[in-house]
């Protein structure tokens, strides 16, 4: 028993309160405050069009490691974030793959970046 309670503190969580204040209306590329309008956040500055909550788990994110919103940072991020989201689907053999690869795409995970700097 007391071997099961020394692994149990040896692989405890660590536990970050974060502050969701903004998350939704600073622009997780540059860092200016706007207000959304629905469910799409499109920044003042004109390099970003991103779906609202998507935007507000990146500024969490960067809330989270200690990070400050900058276009360059953003432009890394999105290199591994972006694409196909994996929806946990089993595959059905049975289906032309290219219906099937129009399903497991998630619209709402969709990013529009300009190419501006």
């Amino acid at each position: 028993m007391e071997r099961l309670y020394t692994l149990k503190e040896a692989y405890k969580p660590m536990v970050a309160i974060l502050n969701p204040k903004n998350t939704t209306k600073m622009c997780s590329r540059c860092g200016m405050i706007n207000a959304p309008k629905g469910a799409v956040y499109e920044c003042s500055c004109g390099l970003m069009r991103i779906d609202r909550q998507l935007n507000a788990s990146i500024n969490l994110y960067l809330q989270m490691e200690g990070l400050s919103p900058s276009p360059r940072l953003f432009k890394e991020l999105m290199k591994t974030w972006s694409g196909f989201t994996l929806t946990g689907e089993e595959a059905d053999e049975g289906l032309d793959e290219l219906m099937r690869a129009f399903r497991l795409m998630n619209p709402k995970s969709y990013v529009c970046l300009s190419m501006a700097i």
